[in-house]
């Protein structure tokens, strides 16, 4: 389920992005697994997967989940609760995170570094990468 080449983003095992002054610095679990998703409102697949998402309770997934998106409009048209928006106004995530594929996801363990990532086409895919134990590139 991880992607293969750098150019899909930070590779398993790097640093997660120093998020300092972005709205993920004061949100984010300290030293717990987290993990970041990137959609656009564009994407058939991000469309699949918020929709999956809208009708169950985020607040339950194994992983604390954050959704990236470029827009309050997309979130909208997404369905993505309040609390879990990470707006991206101008990629800055996605450029720290070094992705423009959506949907992706990043985990970042404990140790604050990546510890898995994919490209889930489904609410079972994206649980499974954030209930699984950390894999290798």
């Amino acid at each position: 389920m991880s992607i293969g080449s750098s150019s899909d983003g930070l590779r398993v095992g790097t640093p997660a992005p120093d998020l300092s002054g972005t709205t993920l610095a004061n949100t984010r679990p300290r030293r717990r697994r987290w993990a970041i998703l990137f959609v656009a409102a564009s994407c058939p697949d991000s469309r699949v997967l918020a929709r999956e998402l809208g009708t169950r309770a985020v607040r339950e997934l194994p992983t604390p989940l954050f959704v990236a998106a470029r827009s309050e409009a997309a979130f909208d048209r997404l369905g993505v609760p309040g609390p879990f928006r990470l707006l991206q106004t101008r990629g800055e995530l996605s450029r720290a995170f070094h992705t423009w594929a959506t949907p992706t996801v990043f985990v970042i363990g404990d140790d604050g570094r990546i510890a898995d990532r994919g490209r889930p086409r489904s609410f079972a895919e994206l649980e499974a990468l954030l209930d699984a134990p950390p894999t290798k590139d």
